[in-house]
């Protein structure tokens, strides 16, 4: 779970926070991971490597990123202010 915390608004909470959810994401590193089956019980047991430096990443790339776009007089708007945001149709 990823938790957000905001220490001021201006504007475009909800795009601020998909770019910095991504961000933490894409630097998230597993700990490698060994699967061994034990043929004669047939457990299964999982351990996990004691090397930091044997890690996988995530891949991140597909993951949607939010923009709000918004409207003013007509015209759209992406990345609004605060003031511009409080005025928008969409």
């Amino acid at each position: 779970m990823l938790t957000n915390q905001v220490l001021r608004y201006e504007g475009n909470l909800h795009d601020a926070c998909s770019f910095a959810m991504k961000a933490a994401l894409s630097e998230t590193k597993v700990p490698a991971l060994k699967v061994v089956h034990d043929e004669e019980t047939n457990e299964v047991s999982v351990d996990v490597c004691d090397d930091p430096y044997e890690y996988g990443v995530l891949d991140v790339s597909k993951l949607p990123l939010l923009v709000t776009v918004g409207q003013i007089n007509g015209i759209h708007t992406v990345d609004t202010t605060i003031k511009e945001d409080s005025v928008t149709l969409a």
